[in-house]
């Protein structure tokens, strides 16, 4: 799964702003450096789950909103084939039921 940083980042935004939080106020909120939270909302820096935890906290939201636009997710699937192990078993049984 892809992450579109940017998106993210201005989802990140409109929520804090929402909750009427300044870059500074949600950074020492999340103790992170205010300038960790200017650079995820530029779009201009991978996070770490224990950074997206500390927003989430810190913004006492879903996680799933910092994902979610309106219904749309921000995350893309890539193209891939399911491990073994996920894809459906099929048995010798199976080509007998009729």
């Amino acid at each position: 799964m892809d992450i579109d940083l940017v998106e993210f980042g201005q989802r990140l935004k409109r929520i804090r702003r929402a909750q009427g939080l300044t870059q500074e106020q949600l950074a020492e909120a999340a103790d992170l450096n205010p300038r960790t939270v200017q650079k995820i909302e530029a779009g201009q820096m991978d996070i770490l789950l224990t950074t997206l935890i500390r927003l989430k906290t810190a913004l006492d939201c879903n996680p799933g909103e910092l994902f979610e636009e309106e219904g749309a997710m921000i995350a893309r699937e890539t193209p891939h084939r399911p491990p073994a192990a996920l894809r459906p078993f099929k048995s010798s049984a199976d080509s007998h039921i009729g």
